[in-house]
């Protein structure tokens, strides 16, 4: 076939192509398929975009509670936290011109710490534990919380979650199973939050002589120490 006969052979296809679209763009019952079709195909590359989230947010430690607060902040939604001092002071601590390695988020209960933190792991591939859980799996740690000890030394974002709450001994070993972790991502310049129901004279008071002095010098010399402002927003509404 010659070069003439292959371009007259394909003028004749492309021909037809056209035809058989401008076919389709009329007959309302094929294009209302086809939107069908594009909207399924829609639906269904977010249901597994919503697993894959979920994945990661399981792995991360993030409390399941807020997970659907996350899912909003995707698409905007009204669902999606509400601005508040905590969270306007990770999203800062979070910039890229932002050099500063802790971040404390201190307050009463129900102001928002955990949810602000949280949202900065979600978004930041961060890792999220308990100050108490931290301590347990520093002490005990084995298999899969070895493991997840090891993810949230390495992880891009790491927050410690009500500091103070976990137990303390005389001999100073919870302290040390906590304190080996912040270590690692302090020397490493990596960026960790810690959220706190302590003031800071009462943080001073129980981290600041004895074993956990170390632990106090890297908060004052290093830190951003926020007290978030406002009553609990998980008071119920009197009826």
């Amino acid at each position: 076939m010659s070069s003439s006969d292959l371009k007259n052979v394909w003028h004749q296809v492309a021909e037809r192509a056209k035809s058989a679209v401008a076919e389709i763009d009329t007959d309302p019952a094929i294009a209302a398929r086809i939107a069908e079709l594009q909207a399924l195909a829609v639906i269904e590359s977010e249901r597994h975009a919503h697993a894959r989230r979920e994945s990661v947010w399981e792995k991360a430690g993030l409390p399941r509670r807020l997970w659907p607060m996350f899912h909003a902040s995707v698409f905007g939604a009204p669902e999606a936290p509400v601005p508040t001092p905590a969270l306007e002071a990770v999203g800062r601590f979070l910039g890229p011109k932002d050099k500063t390695p802790i971040l404390v988020l201190a307050g009463g209960v129900g102001t928002g710490k955990t949810v602000a933190a949280a949202w900065g792991c979600a978004f930041h591939s961060g890792r999220m534990v308990k100050a108490l859980d931290l301590v347990r799996i520093g002490l005990f740690a084995e298999g899969q919380d070895k493991a997840a000890l090891r993810d949230l030394e390495r992880a891009d974002l790491a927050v410690i979650d009500d500091v103070g709450a976990e137990p303390q001994d005389t001999k100073g070993y919870a302290y040390a199973a906590f304190f080996e972790a912040f270590e690692r991502r302090y020397d490493a310049c990596a960026k960790t939050i810690l959220t706190t129901n302590l003031t800071m004279d009462e943080f001073r008071a129980r981290y600041g002589t004895g074993v956990g002095v170390r632990f106090w010098d890297r908060i004052r010399g290093d830190a951003r120490w926020i007290d978030v402002p406002g009553k609990s927003m998980r008071e119920r509404v009197a009826l």
